[in-house]
């Protein structure tokens, strides 16, 4: 599994029904409220890129009120 976290940028007012959502997805494995230059981070597993891709097009890119995203590939140093 590759683990991902998707930091989301949304409008005024949108951070809690985005949270809530995006928490009752199942292809996502946590979402939660955060302050700072981002609203959202979102922890994705996903089994490979392409799925990871679409997760991140179809599922996330579809918040209404979304103005931007930035994607972190998790991995570990062995």
């Amino acid at each position: 599994m590759q683990t991902s976290y998707v930091l989301m940028e949304v409008a005024p007012g949108k951070v809690r029904e985005a949270v809530a959502l995006l928490g009752s997805n199942p292809r996502i494995k946590k979402a939660t409220a955060v302050a700072g230059a981002y609203d959202i981070v979102v922890e994705v597993d996903a089994p490979n890129h392409n799925s990871l891709s679409q997760i991140i097009t179809e599922d996330i890119h579809e918040i209404e009120g979304l103005v931007k995203t930035t994607t972190l590939i998790a991995f570990d140093l062995e």
